[in-house]
């Protein structure tokens, strides 16, 4: 099909929104190391782990709740033989994702207005929630994929 005869959304197509954005997040608890790795029950080498790769941070001597999240599916995924230098690539499309989102509010971020950053600060989280639709939606189908073949060389 030539890339001309595609049917273009008309603007008022392309602006709804595919997903809800994501929830705005109350203000995280915070643990320290310890705390963390007792919750989760990972154990503090994985948790010191998880932070040298990046994938957890201290912030003030403390962890969040994304840290409590993060540290929790981690330590399930050891269970399946993948270790936090294995999830660097999660790390790095995060990045990678966060720098897509930034790009895209930037122009009402760097207006002074407290309207306008409320308004890009909305933006966020609906470019980031219609990220992780499409992230979803990609690692979805190729497990589908993964699926059928399975089921049709057995």
């Amino acid at each position: 099909m030539d890339h001309d005869d595609e049917r273009r959304p008309a603007p008022e197509e392309a602006a709804a929104p595919v997903t809800a954005p994501l929830p705005v997040v109350p203000p995280a608890r915070a643990y320290s190391l310890r705390e963390l790795a007792a919750r989760t029950g990972a154990g503090v080498p994985l948790v010191r782990e998880l932070v040298s790769y990046g994938l957890i941070r201290e912030q003030g001597g403390a962890f969040d709740d994304h840290a409590l999240e993060i540290t929790r599916a981690a330590l399930a995924l050891t269970a399946h033989g993948l270790e936090p230098r294995h999830l660097r690539p999660f790390k790095a499309a995060a990045d990678r994702e966060l720098g897509l989102v930034e790009q895209a509010v930037a122009p009402l971020a760097s207006r002074r207005d407290p309207a306008s950053r409320a308004r890009a600060a909305e933006r966020a989280q609906e470019i980031s929630g219609l990220c992780l639709t499409i992230h979803t939606s990609l690692v979805r189908s190729e497990i589908a994929a993964l699926q059928e073949r399975a089921g049709l060389e057995g």
